[in-house]
């Protein structure tokens, strides 16, 4: 991101990876090494010297044709603290620490001591990737010190949430490793470092086999997400990843899983997927379980998405859009969530999330899908 003492009517981009959000058509994109995050970034924007950040959980959803911006809800987890909140640009280093210390327990008053803990835990490791990321110490009020809190800071709001009654938070995982030389040659005095960073769910209690992600499903998400990272240490130089819950019923255990990888050039790759677990079975959920054979639903839905999109899949090939409804979906107790991602680049809005009821998708379910009532 850019020097933060140039701020003054600029707009922030927050580059703490969670889910993404419909980004600001004239935001502007800042990064202190030259490299943009898109997916899972937060928008702050500037207005008399105060930064507001557009609120996680005001994703555009588009339900039966219409497009709704939901206030309060993230897909299925609602967000146990909404309030954008109000960040003036001239803020310490150490002032900028005090409030993230603040709303960091704040943020932790619904939880368990256990899960309280592991939020401090979390915090800290923050604290310490970023010292070793920014250098310090390089100057109290180093501005990658400064882009860094700020993002951190934006988030915190939206680190714990509900999903089907249960109260999830958000701990952080951190790596850095450094090269033996400045690749981009931006800092001559600090060699360049690869970056890890991922932002990780937890239930917080029964901390027994009655949490919903006890046991074979956590291995799962987890090798998802560990096969991922590894795929980043062979060829990438920085990594945001994030996984968000979307659903924690009785029949489904489902999360996004957005990340952001740099590996040179002018702009990071974004991706997205879905991971969908059926609790009956102790298992992956496969479209089978879902799905009527011999039923032509990947043309059904695909079809149906696209008049759901409306504008939004003006100019998009199918082949563009046929990832969604193959692997791009998470199964909720209302029906399937085709999760948003960009469609085309970076200069235009991501396609939205798209819901399909159980009863929009009647015609192509099997039998024996469960819980699709």
């Amino acid at each position: 991101m850019a020097e933060l003492g140039l701020l003054t009517l600029a707009d922030v981009t927050v580059r703490h990876v969670s889910a993404s959000v419909w980004p600001l058509r004239d935001a502007k994109l800042i990064d202190n090494r030259n490299r943009c995050q898109a997916i899972g970034m937060w928008y702050m924007q500037s207005r008399d010297g105060e930064v507001t950040s557009t609120s996680p959980a005001m994703r555009p959803v588009i339900i039966g044709g219409r497009r709704l911006l939901l206030a309060g809800l993230l897909g299925g987890g609602a967000a146990l603290a909404i309030a954008a909140p109000q960040i003036p640009l001239d803020l310490t280093v150490a002032q900028l620490r005090m409030r993230i210390d603040d709303a960091s327990a704040a943020a932790a008053k619904p939880l368990s001591p256990e899960a309280r803990t592991e939020r401090e835990r979390s915090l800290t490791r923050f604290y310490n990737a970023t010292a070793g990321l920014c250098g310090v110490p390089s100057g109290a009020d180093d501005s990658c010190l400064h882009n860094e809190y700020y993002n951190y800071l934006v988030h915190i709001p939206s680190s714990v949430y509900r999903v089907d009654g249960h109260v999830v938070y958000e701990t952080g995982v951190y790596g850095l490793l450094w090269a033996d030389d400045n690749l981009q040659q931006q800092d001559p005095e600090r060699a360049f470092t690869w970056d890890l960073r991922v932002t990780w769910p937890r239930v917080d209690e029964p901390a027994d086999r009655s949490n919903p992600m006890w046991g074979q499903v956590n291995y799962a998400l987890a090798d998802e997400v560990h096969s991922r990272m590894s795929r980043w240490l062979i060829g990438g130089w920085e990594l945001y990843l994030a996984v968000h819950l979307e659903s924690l019923s009785r029949c489904y255990v489902s999360a996004r899983i957005e990340s952001s990888w740099y590996s040179g050039g002018a702009h990071p790759n974004e991706d997205f997927a879905a991971f969908n677990w059926l609790r009956s079975a102790d298992r992956r959920l496969m479209d089978a379980d879902l799905f009527r054979d011999g039923s032509n639903w990947r043309r059904g839905i695909l079809d149906l998405y696209r008049k759901r999109l409306a504008a939004a899949a003006d100019g998009l090939s199918d082949d563009v859009l046929a990832p969604s409804v193959d692997h791009g979906y998470v199964a909720t107790s209302a029906g399937i969530t085709l999760i948003s991602h960009w469609g085309r680049s970076r200069a235009e809005p991501p396609l939205p999330d798209v819901v399909l009821t159980w009863a929009d998708l009647r015609p192509w379910l099997s039998a024996m899908a469960p819980c699709t009532e």
